[in-house]
């Protein structure tokens, strides 16, 4: 046997070290199994530094120190430098709350593999089911995970699966997933429009605008104006829509037509400028009863002497439209009192309604 630095006998290769030697005022104590509880709690005390401090009137043995320590040193302990593990938020990172709307409850590996099939991913996919038809879709690579969040609309069994992105700290109550991002080809759509506030005119209408495909110049580079919009599924896709030109956005809010805008913009504005409107309810009504007579009278009369089929209703639509304009000329000296516009000196509702026609018609 060896001798140990404490006294003991050191055990060698191939044999169970001895007992090792106590020090001086040591003891041994034995196994629970053997001898008393008395005993045991006996040679616990003297064989500890507890008994000591007791007798010299210490708090406890915390204050009894054998030897001296210098307080002020500290052992400093390095360690190597271990693969860190990622964080609960990194191990988030490529993975999309999935919805699967249908009463009809998928097959996990069929689910699996059908999508495996269609998106060729590079990684691979997982999904984990949450219950009633909901997921946690896990991507293994960025290029994925933007693949598959940014793509769609995806389909199985002829329903739709919709994704979104998992907010941190966010409860599943919170979660919505009621909508789905198409792509969206208007034509049709006049060139000077084929713009960003066109699209997002369309977007407002039809669900929620996320985006619009034009090139460096912010213009549209195809015969048609495409853009990306989160469709509520609950609303039914229609093969067409007709747009109103032209459209006013206000906070975001689209408001049409040319009418509807200067009544938004007099009720929304109060006070900036001069009125629109008369504040008297008779003149007011009186103003609103020839911009009607405008449209409905004067403008569909002049559009058939445009556009009639016939010779026959092109001269009629003429006539009309002459017709019109002599009662307005009428009207306008009726109200204007011999000033410049209907309103007085300054222009109101009724100028800046035919004041749009100007433009578009040779002198009658």
């Amino acid at each position: 046997m060896a001798s140990a630095r404490n006294g003991g006998d050191q055990g060698g290769a191939g044999e169970a070290p001895t007992r090792p030697k106590l020090l001086a005022g040591g003891a041994f104590v034995p196994p629970r199994g053997q001898g008393t509880q008395e005993a045991f709690d006996y040679e616990i005390r003297e064989s500890s530094n507890w008994h000591a401090a007791q007798r010299e009137g210490l708090a406890g043995a915390d204050e009894y120190l054998d030897g001296v320590v210098d307080m002020e040193e500290e052992d400093i302990v390095e360690l190597e430098p271990e693969e860190e593990e990622p964080t609960p938020a990194e191990m988030q990172r490529w993975r999309l709350r999935g919805r699967y709307i249908s009463v009809k409850k998928p097959n996990i590996e069929d689910l699996t593999d059908h999508f495996n099939d269609v998106w060729h991913l590079r990684t691979g996919v997982n999904f984990a089911p949450l219950g009633k038809n909901w997921f946690t879709v896990t991507l293994f690579s960025e290029g994925d995970y933007n693949f598959v969040a940014r793509g769609g609309p995806w389909i199985y069994r002829g329903y739709p699966l919709l994704f979104g992105k998992i907010v941190e700290g966010a409860r599943p109550s919170e979660t919505v997933l009621n909508s789905v991002p198409l792509w969206v080809q208007v034509y049709d759509v006049p060139w000077n429009r084929k713009k960003k506030s066109t699209a997002q005119l369309i977007g407002a209408n039809l669900g929620k605008y996320l985006e619009v495909d034009l090139d460096a110049d912010g213009r549209s580079p195809y015969d048609f104006l495409r853009v990306r919009i989160d469709i509520p599924v609950d609303r039914c896709l229609k093969p067409s829509i007709t747009t109103q030109i032209p459209v006013l956005l206000h906070g975001g809010r689209p408001v049409c037509k040319s009418l509807v805008i200067l009544q938004y913009l007099e009720d929304s504005f109060p006070g900036a400028g001069n009125a629109l409107l008369p504040a008297n309810p008779y003149d007011r009504a009186v103003a609103c009863f020839w911009v009607a007579y405008a449209d409905d009278i004067f403008f569909a009369a002049w559009i058939k002497s445009l556009k009639g089929t016939t010779e026959d209703e092109k001269a009629a639509g003429t006539a009309g439209a002459l017709a019109a304009l002599q009662t307005l000329e009428g009207a306008f000296r009726e109200c204007s009192q011999g000033k410049p516009f209907f309103t007085g000196n300054e222009p109101g509702y009724v100028d800046v309604a035919l004041g749009g026609y100007l433009g578009w018609m040779p002198a009658y």
